[in-house]
């Protein structure tokens, strides 16, 4: 079967990054980067291992691109009910990037 899916790619500004959380075997980390954009919109993304490592690099105020994969999950509450929540899992971040030096 032939993947019809291209990666995700976003670019922004950090505006928060959130403390690292340790496991046995990984570390991941949050963040949130505002697009510029018209209509800037602001999105939060958790960094696991590899990419939090990049992340561990940047800076508040610094532009980056985010590669990611959005991955949804179901959990039942309390009162027996199914919801949906939605992750953006960064796998790559690129430091310093410039759009005008993007090629596709």
């Amino acid at each position: 079967m032939e993947k019809n899916i291209s990666p995700l790619l976003i670019s922004g500004e950090i505006v928060e990054i959130f403390n690292a959380i340790q496991g046995e075997t990984w570390i991941k980390q949050e963040f949130i980067l505002k697009t510029d954009q018209a209509y800037p919109v602001l999105i939060n993304f958790v960094a696991f291992n590899k990419a939090q490592d990049q992340l561990s690099r940047t800076k508040v105020g610094d532009t980056v691109a985010v590669y990611f994969n959005p991955e949804s999950r179901t959990f039942k509450t309390s009162a027996g009910v199914i919801k949906w929540f939605t992750e953006l899992k960064a796998w790559r971040i690129i430091i310093n990037f410039n759009p005008k030096n993007y090629q596709k």
